[in-house]
């Protein structure tokens, strides 16, 4: 069992009086007043001894008390910077997967728009500048066809009346589920007429053309893809493109769009210098710009002064020449207009009286 200091002190105070006790009054008096007194003086230390024990022993607890406490503070402190580290971190992840979450709506959304210009793309193309006709040959085939589509002469139209552009799969092949755009590179938009999943797309169509294009879905199941246009118009004139995606092959047509008129020719007047008569030929709605001749009886070519060639504001030309005729032998003469590009030739035959020749 452990010493006790304090039990000791008490112990050796306690037996003092019992020892005293042991002594005879008569013979030992004085030792014992003696003996007495320091008797009281170790009891009085004892009990100092006692206190300060008591004292010592408080403050040794209350030391312990506030290490623990000190501790306590120390391991709390510690905890609440782990929760805040782990708040802090908490905080981090989340706003990293909440900006992981954003980037994959942003992802998607891209995505979205990318397959939404895809798509668009497969109405698209990109328009090749000075393009010439001997650019105009296309192959135009599935994978592994040796086979392919060579565009025929441009083709020509007359104002109002109604024109296929054609093109055609060889070998023939069912295109009535592909897609397939006609278009003009040099507009804005661009499509004349768009084929996807069996029908017509109108939300890009350019409003030019809105209710005047079709495509023949009989037609379609034979590999013919050939787009009819209705009541053509002086602005249809132009290079067309039919493309395929699937394919990834195009195919260009050219629209050539006319307009003539019959010349008239009247008498103008008398040149009175050589006694000759002024003829005046005039023509007036032709598309594109056509040029004026004069012939003789004979189909020769008569000198005459320059044409004078107006455009109005529905893009037609109006042209007049004049000729003065003297006496000859032959007095029949043609006024001849001619549009090369569209084949187109228009004349007027006029006969003047009297024997008379031609002077420039």
């Amino acid at each position: 069992m452990p010493h006790d200091p304090l039990n000791s002190v008490a112990s050796s105070a306690a037996d003092i009086p019992a020892k005293l006790g042991q002594s005879s009054f008569t013979s030992e008096c004085i030792p014992m007043a003696v003996t007495s007194g320091c008797a009281g003086l170790v009891l009085g230390v004892s009990v100092m001894l006692v206190v300060w024990y008591k004292c010592q022993r408080e403050r040794d607890g209350l030391e312990r008390r506030c290490k623990q406490l000190q501790k306590e503070s120390e391991t709390r402190k510690d905890k609440e910077k782990d929760n805040e580290a782990r708040m802090v971190d908490m905080q981090q992840k989340q706003k990293s997967g909440l900006e992981e979450t954003i980037n994959q709506i942003n992802n998607q959304l891209e995505k979205v728009k990318t397959d939404k210009e895809e798509n668009k793309k497969t109405l698209q193309w990109t328009f090749v500048p000075n393009l010439k006709k001997s650019d105009l040959n296309q192959t135009c085939c599935f994978p592994g066809w040796s086979q392919e589509i060579s565009p025929p002469q441009p083709v020509i139209a007359m104002v109002g009346e109604d024109v296929v552009l054609p093109c055609q799969l060889e070998p023939p092949a069912d295109a009535f589920s592909m897609t397939m755009e006609w278009g003009r590179p040099d507009l804005d938009p661009r499509f004349v007429h768009v084929w996807h999943d069996g029908q017509e797309l109108l939300s890009d169509k350019n409003d030019a053309y809105k209710g005047r294009t079709s495509l023949s879905i009989s037609k379609l199941k034979r590999g013919d893809i050939s787009l009819k246009l209705s009541t053509v118009k002086i602005s249809d004139n132009g290079m067309y493109k039919c493309y395929i995606p699937k394919l990834s092959k195009e195919y260009f047509v050219e629209l050539l769009v006319g307009a003539v008129s019959s010349p008239a020719i009247s008498l103008a007047g008398l040149h009175k210098a050589s006694s000759g008569v002024v003829l005046d030929c005039e023509s007036r709605g032709w598309y594109p710009e056509p040029e004026v001749l004069w012939l003789d009886a004979e189909g020769n070519l008569l000198s005459a002064g320059p044409t004078e060639t107006v455009r109005g504001p529905d893009d037609l030309y109006t042209v007049s020449s004049r000729v003065t005729v003297e006496k000859r032998h032959s007095n029949s003469f043609t006024c001849r207009v001619q549009q090369k590009n569209t084949n187109q030739t228009r004349e007027t035959h006029i006969t003047v009286p009297g024997f008379l020749r031609v002077s420039i």
